[in-house]
């Protein structure tokens, strides 16, 4: 058994490994004026406004989504269905 598991220690491959604030992300939600704009990208860590925003209501955190996920948020938006759908429509009346 290798010691990774004797310590149940979980290893990732260095790619999979980024953390959610250095990864490309893509905010799926609605455009809320001072917070964020759909389709809004962010490269270098969440912006202030919408990391406020997911303090005062945590369905954005679920509209911040990695690139790797982008279409099928953007299906499930299209579509109106899934998690991503219902998300949208909890913060659809946020204000800032």
């Amino acid at each position: 058994m290798s010691e990774a598991k004797k310590n149940n220690v979980v290893t990732e491959p260095v790619a999979a490994g980024k953390s959610k604030e250095m990864q490309t992300l893509v905010y799926v939600g609605p455009t809320i004026p001072g917070v964020a704009s759909h389709s809004m990208i962010f490269n270098n860590g969440i912006s202030d406004t919408l990391k406020a925003a997911m303090g005062k209501e945590p369905a954005f955190k679920g509209l911040v989504v990695p690139m790797q996920s982008l279409a099928t948020a953007l299906l499930d938006l299209q579509n109106k269905t899934g998690a991503t759908w219902a998300l949208y429509n909890k913060v659809a009346d946020y204000k800032a």
